[in-house]
């Protein structure tokens, strides 16, 4: 769209709110196509609502780096596959995918359903109030991580589970919504400022959130090593359409946790504590 010399199109977020900003979104794409340039001072924005568009540039690691935005929470993600490029971010990638398989995901819908009944439970106790759903969708979400890919069952970690996504949510997300009317304000400054002020702030909750999830990946770790992070997967739930799907062939190094298969590329020197805990 047309642009003011030295600010771009920074005018049109003048006194905008979040739901008029996205029926203005909608409606420059209705204008303009798929691919929409946009500027704020500085700042250069493409944005793509092609699929086919972004299937190109997704698979390809040569653009993986990520904005600036994402450089707000390196203090509390460390080097993790959020902030990773090029052959790094792809190994990592990978590792995930090959404990994502369909044949493996099928073994787990039991894990699936019962979080989700537990989900419900939790729900249930709230008929009728005003609440929010945003608290428990993350306490389920952490659990079924824990429990379907990391292995560990909810029973032992329901009593952090609450306290872990509560801490992430009052640190991370006013962080980013400030960080978004700062931008506003100054794009070409996106990290200064009240940001700036904020991130101070904010320091010492995330930290604490930080060494909790170090403390928590540790323990899980050493879990691993002894053999204790096993889950019984006989419950009873539902039948879909994944039960009618024949079983493949797939080796047993593919259907192990995350923490069982980086214990395994520990041992065979694929990769160090720190990756494991980064990752």
């Amino acid at each position: 769209p047309p642009r003011v010399p030295i600010i771009g199109h920074s005018l049109m977020t003048f006194q905008i709110n979040s739901e008029d900003a996205l029926t203005l979104f909608v409606k420059l794409c209705a204008k303009y196509g798929s691919v929409l340039s946009v500027l704020f001072g500085t700042l250069a924005n493409i944005f793509l609502t092609d699929p086919q568009d972004l299937e190109v540039i997704l698979s390809n690691p040569e653009h993986s780096d990520k904005p600036a935005e994402y450089r707000c929470f390196k203090p509390w993600l460390g080097d993790s596959i959020l902030f990773n490029n090029g052959a790094k971010w792809l190994k990592e990638r990978q590792t995930i995918l090959a404990t994502l398989r369909m044949q493996i995901l099928k073994k787990r819908v039991p894990l699936f359903y019962e979080n989700s009944q537990d989900l419900v439970r939790r729900l249930a106790q709230n008929i009728n109030k005003r609440f929010n759903c945003h608290e428990h969708l993350s306490v389920a979400t952490f659990n079924m991580l824990m429990e379907a890919e990391v292995g560990i069952s909810r029973k032992k970690v329901e009593d952090i589970s609450f306290n872990y996504t509560t801490a992430v949510i009052k640190s991370v997300v006013p962080f980013f919504e400030i960080r978004q009317a700062a931008a506003r304000a100054a794009p070409h400054r996106p990290l200064s400022g009240e940001v700036s002020d904020q991130r101070e702030m904010e320091g010492h909750r995330r930290k604490a959130v930080q060494n909790r999830h170090q403390i928590e990946a540790e323990n899980l770790t050493e879990n691993a090593e002894n053999g204790i992070n096993t889950i019984n997967y006989m419950m009873h739930y539902a039948r879909d359409d994944l039960d009618d799907i024949e079983n493949v062939d797939v080796s047993e190094k593919k259907q192990l946790h995350f923490l069982e298969m980086f214990m395994d590329m520990r041992k065979n020197g694929e990769m160090t504590d720190k990756e494991i805990l980064d990752f």
